[in-house]
C-alpha cells in the first residue's frame, strides 16, 4: 500500500501541477474538466482504486498489520512529505522567477529529485513490508491494478500527443 501512497502522492504533486492548468484550457474551449484527457484518467484512477478497494477483502488483522507498519514509518513519511512539498515550492519559485537562470531551475528540479528519490526509498522499505501482509490472490490483484493504472497513462499520453 506505501509503493500506491508514495506513488499516490508523487501523483497527486503531478496532477496538481498539471491539472492547474487543464481546467482552464478545457474551459476556453467549452468542455468540462471531467471530459478533458486529464478529467478521464483522474476519474478512471479513482474508480480503479475503488474497484480494488472492494476486490481486496482486506481482513480486521491485515488491517491492524498494515496500520502497524504505517504507524512504525510516520515520522519518515512526515519528513519526506515535507520534503517534498518544500522542493516543489522552490522548483516553482524558479521557474516563475523572471531571474532565474537555466542553472538555478536545474539546481532546484535536483533537489526536488533528490526528495522524490528519498520518498522512493521509505516507499520501498514499506512495500517489502507489506508483502509479508498479503495473501498470493492479494498480490495478484494488486499486479493487476498496477498494469491497468500504467496502461490508463499510457493511453493518457497518447491523448495529448495527438495533433
Amino acid at each position: 500500500m506505501l509503493k500506491s501512497a508514495t506513488l499516490f502522492m508523487a501523483g497527486a504533486l503531478t496532477v496538481a501541477g498539471l491539472g492547474a492548468a487543464a481546467p482552464t484550457v478545457s474551459q476556453a474551449a467549452g468542455h468540462a474538466f471531467r471530459d478533458s484527457p486529464l478529467g478521464r484518467l483522474v476519474q478512471g484512477q479513482v474508480g480503479r482504486r475503488m474497484v480494488l478497494r472492494s476486490q481486496l477483502n482486506v481482513t480486521a488483522e491485515q488491517r491492524e498489520q498494515i496500520r502497524g507498519i504505517y504507524e512504525s514509518h510516520r515520522a519518515e513519511l512526515a519528513a519526506v512529505a515535507a520534503s517534498l512539498v518544500e522542493q516543489k515550492r522552490a522548483l516553482r519559485d524558479a521557474v516563475t522567477n523572471s531571474d532565474a537562470t537555466d542553472g538555478d531551475i536545474r539546481a532546484a528540479a535536483n533537489k526536488m529529485g533528490d526528495a522524490i528519490g528519498d520518498a522512493a526509498l521509505i516507499g520501498r522499505t514499506i512495500h517489502r513490508e507489506l508483502q509479508t501482509v498479503w495473501t498470493s490472490e492479494q498480490q495478484q490483484l494488486l499486479d493487476v491494478y498496477q498494469g491497468d493504472k500504467q496502461q490508463a497513462i499510457d493511453t493518457w499520453l497518447g491523448e495529448i500527443n495527438l495533433p
